[in-house]
């Protein structure tokens, strides 16, 4: 239920505000069954044998999707085997990525949250750079980043993810 309102209503960033709420369900699914069952012992066995059926199924297909690569893995692959060792992203991707990769590929986050400013330092002093991001950006022209210029060269989607490479000027 709590996955509904995020994907409905709320985004994805903003879950983490229900987090404490999560706690509370397991408290109050007990309460309803110790109710029920004080009318109803057959119900209220009939209850907890959905909730646990319904949880080893929650616990089946989150397991099942993570078993695969992750995508942010076969982008930085991508990256790696075309000779980036440095770059720009937004802060969750940044992060994740240069952690994924071991620090072998490093973002520096586009916006003014930077923790770690030898990623910044290393992302600028590259010649050719990529910028990382969820939604597609202009396939050519310039932009600024952090105070330095940069020329869009091509611009490649993936998994989803674009990647605008880019030249300093």
């Amino acid at each position: 239920m709590v996955m509904g309102v995020q994907s409905w209503y709320f985004g994805k960033k903003y879950i983490r505000y229900f987090l404490p709420l999560m706690m509370a369900i397991p408290l109050g699914t007990i309460g309803c069954i110790t109710a029920v069952a004080k009318h109803s012992r057959v119900i209220a066995f009939a209850l907890l044998g959905c909730l646990v059926v319904n949880n080893g199924l929650a616990d089946y297909r989150l397991a099942s999707s993570a078993a695969g690569i992750d995508y942010y893995e076969l982008v930085a692959r991508r990256l790696i085997d075309q000779g980036y060792t440095a770059g720009y992203a937004d802060y969750w991707i940044a992060y994740r990525m240069t952690a994924i990769s071991h620090e072998s590929l490093v973002l520096a986050p586009t916006e003014n949250n930077d923790r770690y400013a030898p990623y910044l330092k290393q992302a600028q002093s590259q010649k050719k750079t990529f910028l990382l991001s969820n939604t597609p950006l202009a396939s050519s022209g310039i932009m600024t980043i952090k105070g330095r210029h940069y020329q869009i060269v091509a611009q490649e989607v993936i998994n989803g993810m674009t990647v605008d490479y880019l030249e300093v000027l």
